[in-house]
C-alpha cells in the first residue's frame, strides 16, 4: 500500500518538476521517501534541492555555490564540484533551472580553482562584505574616577574656600573712629577740667 502511494507521489513529482513547479516537486517526492524511501525518490529530492539552492544564492558568491567554507582548499573544492554537478547536470536532472544551475557551478569551480583569479575574488568579496556590513555605534567615553583624597584635603574639583574674615578687623585709613573711643575722651578732657579747678580753688 505504502509502496504503490510513494511511486505515486514520486510519479507527480516528476510531472509538477517538467511544468516548472520545482517547489511542488520537492514536497511531492519528499512525501514519497517517508512512504517508502526509495533511492529514485532519494536521489530525486537531492536533485531538486541542489538547483533550489544555487538559484537562491547570489550568483557573485562562488563559496556558496559550492557549498564551502572561503577556507577550502582546492582539493575540498574540486571534491564538492563533483559531488554537485552530478545532482544538477542538465542530462540528469529534469529541472528547467538546472542548465543555470549548472552554469553557475561551473563558473564558481573555475574562478576558485585559479590560484590568481581566487586571491583577486577574495580581495573583491572581503571589500563588498566590509562596505555592507553597518557602522559599529562608538562607545562613550568612561567617566574618569576623581583622585584620592586624604583627611583634611578638600574635595576634589571643589571651587577655592572662601576667605576667612580677619579678627579684629584691620581698620583702614578711610574707615572712621568708633563712637565709644569719642565718648571715652569727651569724659576725660571733662574729668581733667574739673581736677584743675579744684586745684586752683
Amino acid at each position: 500500500m505504502n509502496r504503490d502511494a510513494a511511486d505515486e507521489a514520486l510519479r507527480l513529482a516528476r510531472t509538477r518538476l517538467e511544468e516548472g513547479h520545482d517547489a511542488e516537486a520537492l514536497r511531492c517526492a519528499e512525501k514519497s521517501v517517508r512512504l517508502s524511501s526509495s533511492e529514485a525518490a532519494t536521489t530525486f529530492v537531492q536533485q531538486v534541492q541542489q538547483v533550489l539552492r544555487i538559484m537562491a544564492c547570489a550568483e557573485a558568491d562562488s563559496y556558496l555555490v559550492l557549498d564551502v567554507s572561503a577556507e577550502a582548499t582546492a582539493a575540498l573544492i574540486k571534491s564538492a564540484y563533483k559531488k554537485v554537478a552530478r545532482l544538477v547536470h542538465p542530462d540528469k536532472n529534469g529541472s528547467r533551472q538546472a542548465v543555470d544551475a549548472f552554469k553557475r557551478l561551473n563558473l564558481a569551480h573555475e574562478v576558485l580553482m585559479d590560484p590568481a583569479k581566487r586571491k583577486e575574488y577574495d580581495r573583491k568579496r572581503a571589500a563588498q562584505m566590509a562596505a555592507s556590513r553597518p557602522p559599529q555605534p562608538q562607545k562613550p567615553p568612561k567617566p574618569q574616577k576623581p583622585p584620592h583624597q586624604t583627611a583634611g584635603q578638600p574635595p576634589p574639583y571643589s571651587q577655592p574656600p572662601p576667605p576667612q574674615p580677619q579678627w579684629p578687623p584691620h581698620k583702614t585709613a578711610a574707615q572712621p573712629p568708633n563712637s565709644h573711643g569719642r565718648r571715652r575722651r569727651r569724659h576725660h578732657g571733662l574729668h581733667h577740667s574739673r581736677h584743675a579747678h579744684a586745684v586752683r580753688s
